[in-house]
């Protein structure tokens, strides 16, 4: 339990997070975690920063502004965006947007048919159906990541 409450947890949050800025095995200057239960941050502290390739963490007691955050059980992780170029993130959702929103009016625009939704079978409609619902999804999702981040 230590082990894992005190190490391996912060370090995959810190790794998700690095992720999504698309710095997955990149060594980053700063994060900051918050936990929820006390540990000896002291003892930890050389693991986290070694093994999740963090050239400094520090231990918060609040959310950090203007940061990338990943919630797990019993801690949450802050990147903060102000060294991060977020201007290639920002292009590829902003693409993924697109490409979705697209998709998304196909589909709609099926369903919305009177026509097609008249003469197609079921099995199609119900399928196109929850497309459209998986595709909505992914949409506020994207839209939520890029409010976060812009």
């Amino acid at each position: 339990m230590f082990l894992a409450t005190m190490v391996l947890k912060p370090i995959t949050a810190i790794r998700r997070a690095k992720v999504i800025i698309d710095m997955g095995n990149s060594k980053i200057a700063k994060a900051y975690i918050k936990l929820d239960k006390q540990i000896d941050t002291a003892v930890a502290k050389p693991f986290i920063e070694k093994l999740a390739k963090v050239e400094d963490i520090e231990f918060v007691e609040a959310k950090v502004e203007n940061s990338i955050t990943d919630v797990s059980n019993n801690l949450e992780v802050y990147l903060p965006t102000s060294e991060i170029d977020m201007s290639p993130i920002i292009d590829k959702l902003t693409k993924q947007k697109e490409k979705t929103q697209k998709e998304f009016d196909k589909l709609n625009g099926m369903l919305s048919n009177e026509r097609f939704v008249a003469n197609a079978p079921a099995n199609v409609i119900e399928e196109n159906r929850k497309a459209l619902a998986e595709v909505s999804s992914r949409l506020e999702k994207i839209e939520n990541e890029l409010k976060a981040i812009s």
